[in-house]
């Protein structure tokens, strides 16, 4: 399985120049979004001096309110220990409730602890619940990760049409690792025939959308196999 880097906290929530004071308004007036965009600044120190303390306020307030994204940002401060002790199993829960709330990134990363058994038992088919549901959010990688563990499976899940089908998603959401392991899928007959065409189709495609995976393709047209 390949790795994968995840900034939990999104750069592209607030242009530079925002009116902070509006914010804070809108914030105190209970708009969750407005807490969340702020927190973040005070967690990253954008425009404003670093102040985890008010990071993790803003972005609890946004959570209680029911924002999804304040739920997953303050998951990644207690999961990095960023303003507040380290606390996994804080984390899990905070990633759990933003999951619940449709917030795919809660859903993966939380995936990624069932999976790995961080501070909590490892549950593969949890994992792939997660995963499956992210991928269903429109994250990729969950997309990936799910069909990496159904193809793969060493707890009875092994499920090698179900693992076809999110790689094929995790393709159309632009993922060229789930491209490229769906062409692996036609190449070896897993759960499918065999397809010289179609694994071609499927290494290129992963080819086109991240220059990393294009070696797999340019080896399989020159030994055509």
């Amino acid at each position: 399985m390949k790795n994968i880097f995840l900034p939990l906290i999104a750069a592209s929530v607030l242009a530079v120049g925002a009116d902070l004071d509006a914010l804070q308004k809108e914030c105190d007036a209970g708009d969750g979004t407005s807490c969340v965009k702020i927190g973040i600044l005070y967690g990253k120190g954008r425009e404003i001096k670093q102040d985890y303390d008010k990071a993790v306020e803003l972005l609890a307030k946004a959570c209680d309110l029911g924002f999804a994204k304040g739920c997953s940002n303050l998951g990644g401060l207690y999961s990095r220990g960023e303003g507040v002790k380290k606390d996994y199993e804080k984390s899990n829960k905070l990633y759990a409730k933003a999951c619940d709330l449709d917030d795919n990134v809660g859903c993966f990363i939380l995936g990624l602890s069932y999976d790995e058994g961080k501070d909590i038992k490892r549950d593969e088919q949890k994992a792939i619940t997660l995963y499956s549901k992210a991928c269903d959010l429109g994250f990729a990688k969950g997309c990936y990760y799910g069909g990496f563990l159904y193809e793969n499976s060493k707890e009875n899940n092994q499920n090698y049409i179900k693992a076809r089908e999110l790689y094929i998603k995790g393709c159309d959401l632009k993922d060229g690792a789930s491209c490229e392991s769906a062409g692996y899928l036609y190449r070896y007959g897993k759960g499918v025939e065999k397809s010289h065409e179609t694994t071609e189709k499927y290494f290129k495609k992963a080819c086109e959308i991240d220059i990393l995976d294009c070696e797999t393709y340019k080896t399989f047209k020159k030994l055509g196999y």
